[in-house]
């Protein structure tokens, strides 16, 4: 079961996440919510992990954001 970690309006970030999330052993999968009539101006990317990785990936994503 996959449990949704983050979401974002930047593919950029979604990235560099789903970077350092590998980097940790992490295996990711995105969603992407992005209303493309728009531009994206609506909508989020959701960036998910397999449930028992749910913790772990939570700490690399906050150890991302504090770099």
């Amino acid at each position: 079961m996959k449990e949704k970690v983050f979401n974002s309006k930047s593919e950029i970030e979604i990235t560099g996440l789903r970077n350092a999330l590998a980097d940790a052993g992490i295996e990711s999968f995105v969603v992407d919510k992005k209303d493309s009539s728009y531009a994206g101006a609506f909508g989020d990317i959701q960036l998910f992990v397999e449930k028992k990785n749910k913790e772990k990936a939570e700490a690399v994503i906050e150890k991302y954001f504090e770099d």
